[in-house]
């Protein structure tokens, strides 16, 4: 490989020397700029004159040459790190040109002070660089004798440059005739004369050093008001010299800002104020004008062929490696950095990463610093990525700050204060929805706040209870902006405000409030008895009765009667079980509220659950209509939102859970005291304690097995809260993950708010079944990167959702079931609602799904290298429990009397409590 062809290398030890390797010019970033500008300087020595300062006195006009080298590029281009590479290159690197040119310091005109003139400055550099020499004893003193009178010839004209003598040059004398005939004219011929005389000085002293060229270089006189328009003016002026090598670095917009400040302030505040209203505004206007001098001035002092654009790294030529700060060999730089940025947005193994495109583009002093942010350990843990995390939001606090997104966003150690910052930012922006899938849009500074909030996000998403939390917090009401009603920028607001109404949001009564968005009435003006997860519950006795079992009154005893006018197989599976498994003596029930069918808050309050009932109370949540109704529903939305809590606990207790009901749900039990330890009948019950002097109070055998079925429930709860915190972090999922399921969920479940097929079902239990499954289905799909796949959604059986599990049994890496997947899968609260009877039908085979689930899990678990879980577990978790229904009048009395019936799980009870049909507003 030729040198020329050899990677540049960006040493992340090194950043502050200014040079990225100081051994091998081969590895400049911008080789290829300074290559451009050693050939203009080899020119430019070419075409050095015999005699550079020979002037021929019968000439109108004498030539001058305006070479100037701009090298241009914005604010952390990396201007200034050049131009001190190329003066060290021209000074002593390349020797062919170091031999010919005296490559003098660099002038910062930020540095340079008020009165301190330019031209000064030069001369100043060019003495020392005499004096440094010493050449005084080696050479004829004559030529010295020739230096200090072509100096000495410089001085009156030196006394008219700005910043030098007096303010004016022209002083009381010019009233003087005699004096203007003499020392005036004088005077003003030396000035005029000062030019030539600089350039027979830069002559002298270059045939002294004998070298044929300075070079002088400017840094940064574009960001300089006060001297800026002055070092342009110099050059144009005096700087002409074939033997002066001049390299400005700057921004031509700012250099055009400088040239016009000028030309306004030479026009004057009458020409500007008056030019356009006598001028018109055609070309031939005062801005016109303007433009047109500032471009041919730019032309003259920084001719086109002369500038050398700072390149961003992604339009660089050749490859580029990067070595480490904390040692070892050096990596192609978009595999390194690409492999650090998916290990900081939690996106898994993989080279490059689209945002680097992005940063490619961005000057370099960015990129650099936003490298050093990336540049850690291989394998480094959690707190090391959030420092890095935090060091990549300090790289663009500038931009931040513009974009009105706070600074500290790591800074609080909150996730529930990144959510809330990401969820406004977000949805302040044009079209939220399709942002929250974190892809690189074609505008920068967007993209660059999109990345610093995906960084906030995946730093709070730890485990796998807030990835549940970032998803119905955040993720998905920002995916809801997409709805029709909620399409201008206020009602986004306002979303935003309904939602986060506390600083750490309560999950249940964000679930509840996700409901009330969605509700509504659609187009034809008619509530939809479903709606994004959630499923309306009807109330009216007698509404219910004739649309479930076709009665028109509710005094029929003839469970016969029930059954065969019963409207679908869920009412007729109700009326089975009454029969099978319900009291013997049925003959005496009525088909009514409370045994034919429950309306939900009466249930609840009449303890119809017994000791499950803050199970049931989880997804229970009352809202208020348009017209001021109270209207109630359950909401698979509401379940998630509890086991995230569930999840995001430490520990799990018996008063956790009833404190999951949302705020507007009478709640039956109480919250219990945090801390203390307490009996189940205690939580459950509300019995006070019990003194060593007393004797407990008798429980009939009944309610102690009930107690017992309870408690070997929340067993199983307990081990599978401590199976899922030991995932940890490998249960999260990155910020562009969570995006495309919130994606996914909400296609889904809109469209099974507007599927209209008669495999639709009709029936609560079955509704929210459908939708825990496509919850399911979603999480178990896209964790497993299925997005290429054809989207199959389990609304109408749960085939889809055995399919995407069999394929999670496959070999393939691709569609191996993730760790998110299978806490949810194994989690006992959602089998509690599901239909235990499901089946998943392929082809010809007819499966239970429960089955096909605990095979997946029970794969899962051998192949996977987490900590191994007993696989009786799985089966207890994926278990419905025993629950006891009362049904009928409700007994005060514990006497053995109270009739009920023992159902497994929720599925059958939530089927006889009707949903609202469709209504058009009254």
């Amino acid at each position: 490989m030729d040198q020329s062809d050899s990677p540049k290398v960006i040493d992340l030890a090194n950043m502050n020397a200014n040079v990225f390797d100081n051994a091998d010019t081969d590895h400049f970033l911008q080789s290829n700029g300074l290559e451009r500008l050693k050939y203009l300087v080899r020119q430019q020595l070419d075409n050095i004159p015999e005699d550079p300062v020979k002037e021929d006195k019968g000439a109108i006009y004498y030539p001058r040459s305006h070479r100037a080298i701009l090298v241009e590029g914005g604010r952390g281009s990396g201007k200034t790190t050049f131009v001190l590479n190329t003066l060290e290159e021209l000074r002593q690197r390349d020797q062919a040109l170091s031999r010919k040119l005296l490559v003098m310091r660099m002038i910062d005109p930020t540095l340079v002070e008020t009165k301190e003139n330019i031209v000064i400055l030069i001369l100043q550099l060019i003495e020392e660089a005499i004096e440094d020499a010493n050449l005084r004893m080696t050479l004829d003193e004559r030529k010295f004798e020739e230096l200090d009178l072509a100096l000495e010839a410089l001085a009156e004209g030196l006394r008219l440059l700005d910043g030098i003598g007096p303010a004016s040059a022209y002083g009381a004398e010019w009233e003087d005739a005699q004096w203007v005939m003499s020392r005036g004219l004088q005077k003003a011929r030396k000035g005029f004369n000062f030019e030539l005389k600089l350039n027979r000085y830069i002559a002298l002293a270059l045939e002294i050093l004998g070298k044929e060229a300075f070079v002088l270089a400017f840094d940064d006189v574009d960001t300089n008001f006060q001297h800026g328009h002055t070092i342009l003016e110099t050059i144009r002026k005096y700087l002409t010299s074939p033997q002066l090598v001049l390299i400005l670095s700057g921004d031509l917009e700012l250099y055009g800002r400088l040239q016009r400040k000028h030309i306004y302030a030479t026009f004057g505040n009458d020409v500007i104020k008056h030019d356009l209203e006598i001028m018109g505004s055609d070309k031939k206007g005062l801005s016109n004008a303007v433009l047109e001098l500032e471009e041919q001035y730019l032309l003259k002092i920084l001719p086109p062929q002369n500038r050398i654009p700072m390149l961003p790294l992604g339009v660089l030529a050749g490859s580029i490696n990067v070595r480490p700060s904390y040692g070892g060999a050096t990596e192609e730089l978009y595999s390194w950095a690409g492999k650090r940025v998916r290990k900081y947005l939690r996106e898994g193994q993989g080279d490059d990463h689209p945002f680097l495109k992005v940063m490619s583009k961005e000057h370099l002093r960015l990129v650099l610093g936003y490298l050093q942010a990336l540049d850690h350990p291989t394998n480094p843990n959690e707190s090391d990525v959030s420092y890095g995390r935090r060091a990549v939001l300090r790289v663009f606090e500038t931009r931040l700050r513009t974009l009105h997104i706070p600074t500290d966003l790591l800074d609080t150690n909150s996730f529930d204060y990144e959510l809330r910052v990401a969820f406004e930012w977000i949805i302040g922006q044009e079209e939220p929805a399709s942002l929250i899938r974190f892809g690189n849009l074609g505008e920068k500074e967007r993209a660059i706040a999109l990345h610093c909030i995906a960084l906030a996000v995946a730093n709070g998403m730890k485990d796998s209870g807030t990835v549940l939390k970032a998803l119905l917090v955040f993720a998905l009401p920002i995916t809801m902006t997409q709805l029709p009603q909620l399409d201008s920028p206020e009602k986004r607001l306002k979303v935003f405000e309904f939602l986060w109404r506390l600083d750490a949001p309560h999950m249940p009564d964000i679930a509840a409030r996700l409901n009330a968005i969605r509700r509504g009435r659609d187009m034809n003006d008619r509530q939809r008895p479903i709606a994004f997860g959630s499923v309306a519950l009807a109330e009216d006795e007698n509404k219910v009765l004739e649309r479930v079992y076709g009665l028109a009154s509710s005094d029929s005893k003839d469970f016969n009667v029930l059954n065969k006018n019963a409207k679908n197989n869920a009412a007729r599976q109700w009326i089975n079980l009454l029969k099978n498994k319900g009291s013997s003596d049925h003959t005496l029930l009525l088909a009514r509220q409370n045994v034919a069918w429950f309306a939900m808050e009466a249930f609840l309050e009449d303890d119809r659950a017994g000791v499950f009932n803050p199970i049931l109370n989880m997804i229970y949540s009352r809202r208020f209509n348009e017209s001021g109704e109270t209207q109630r529903s359950i909401s698979a939305l509401s379940l998630f939102a509890a086991i995230s809590e569930i999840l995001q606990s430490k520990n799990l207790e018996i008063s956790g859970l009833v404190a999951l009901a949302v705020e507007h749900t009478i709640p039956f039990f109480g919250s219990g005291q945090a801390g203390a330890e307490s009996s189940v009948e205690e939580l459950l019950y509300g019995v006070d304690s019990i003194s060593n002097d007393e004797e407990p109070p008798e429980k009939s055998k009944k309610v102690t097995d009930e107690i017992g079925v309870f408690q070997t429930f929340f067993d199983h709860l307990k081990d599978w809260h401590k199976f899922a915190r030991k995932l940890g972090t490998s249960a999260s999922i990155s910020p562009a993950l969570l995006g495309t399921l919130a994606s996914r969920l909400f296609d889904d479940l809109h469209s099974l708010d507007q599927f209209r097929d008669p495999g639709l079902p009709t029936n609560s239990g079955e509704i929210f079944h459908r939708q825990v499954t496509i919850v399911l289905n979603a999480a178990v799909a896209m964790t497993a990167g299925e997005t290429v796949r054809k989207r199959e959604s389990p609304k109408t059986s749960d085939a889809p959702l055995g399919r995407v599990l069999a394929r999670a049994r496959s070999d393939s890496e691709q569609a191996s079931l993730h760790p998110l997947a299978a806490v949810l899968l194994s989690c006992p609260l959602v089998w509690a609602f599901l239909n235990p009877k499901a089946e998943y039908r392929s082809g010809s085979n007819t499966e239970n799904l429960r089955n096909v689930v605990r095979e997946t899990l029970k794969y899962w678990n051998d192949t996977n290298d987490f900590e191994k879980v007993n696989e009786s577990n799985f089966d207890d978790w994926t278990t419905a429990p025993e629950v006891t229904i009362k049904i009928g009048n409700i007994q005060k009395t514990d006497g053995g009397s109270q009739r009920t019936i023992t159902v497994e799980g929720f599925y059958d009870l939530l089927n006889v409590m009707p949903r609202y049909a469709e209504t058009k507003r009254k």
